[in-house]
């Protein structure tokens, strides 16, 4: 079974020194239906859930692939990103401390894809980055 949502997601995707490059951006007011869907496709009661593209006719599906490494898939009608299991941890874990604070603790996170390409999730509320001063400081140097 797939969810299919009316929101639609704004996916970017370019090639960059021969690295496909795909960068969807999850606007805050639709982070609860992405964290459902997310959790919905960890606990395997969906087998992928799909986004309209924002700039295109083409549809973005989200699912859980078998493989490795993510793996970006683009045909006429849809571009499909087929998370490892690795990946989507990494993801919920992500969305869904964004979701509970209120915040992201960086503005985007990177996946890397089976052909050395990315997948970059990005987000509209982040906490400002700190000075390297800052970081020294912290890291007690």
């Amino acid at each position: 079974m797939k969810k299919f949502l009316k929101e639609a997601l704004h996916v970017e995707q370019a090639v960059a020194d021969g690295q496909s490059l795909m960068r969807i951006s999850v606007p805050t007011q639709h982070l609860k239906d992405w964290c459902l869907c997310l959790q919905l496709l960890k606990e395997n009661l969906i087998e992928a859930f799909v986004h309209p593209c924002e700039s295109s006719s083409q549809r973005i599906e989200i699912t859980r692939g078998g493989t490795e490494r993510c793996e970006i898939v683009i045909q006429h009608d849809r571009v499909s990103a087929q998370l490892c299991d690795r990946d989507l941890d990494f993801v919920c874990h992500f969305f869904l401390r964004y979701y509970r604070d209120g915040i992201a603790e960086v503005d985007h996170i990177d996946i890397e894809t089976a052909d050395g390409g990315y997948l970059t999730l990005a987000t509209e509320e982040s906490i400002d980055p700190i000075s390297s001063e800052e970081a020294k400081r912290r890291l007690g140097m």
